[in-house]
């Protein structure tokens, strides 16, 4: 190979490298967040508890009350938990401000977190 440019003027897909925009919106979209504020930048995001912190990931489409498997399943300012309450199989509850906790809401401590529940009383 002479090292000419293809005809069309563009780099061989081979030549381009890894694609950094996806890479960056990949980073971007995962970003961590603030549960309370919901400030994931990517459309179709929302925050979860993740570690003890939140993190953006694609947003689930269970409401409140609906039976879930990780929080993610849960449509965004929800968050999925096992309550004795509710049974054995998760649960879509709202994440709650600990400090400022709704009506009929009994906000329990998320682990990790110093400011944020999950509402175990929401029926």
């Amino acid at each position: 190979m002479d090292g000419a440019a293809p005809a069309d003027g563009l780099p061989n897909q081979s030549d381009a490298g890894p694609d950094l925009a996806t890479t960056d919106l990949a980073t971007t979209c995962s970003a961590a967040c603030n549960l309370l504020q919901q400030d994931c930048r990517c459309a179709g995001y929302a925050c979860y508890p993740a570690a003890g912190a939140g993190r953006c990931q694609t947003a689930g489409g269970i409401g409140t009350l609906g039976t879930c498997e990780v929080p993610n399943d849960c449509a965004a300012t929800l968050t999925c938990v096992v309550d004795p309450q509710f049974g054995v199989t998760g649960t879509c509850v709202p994440l709650c401000d600990l400090a400022n906790v709704p009506a009929g809401c009994s906000c329990q401590k998320l682990s990790g977190s110093t400011t944020v529940g999950a509402c175990s009383s929401s029926r």
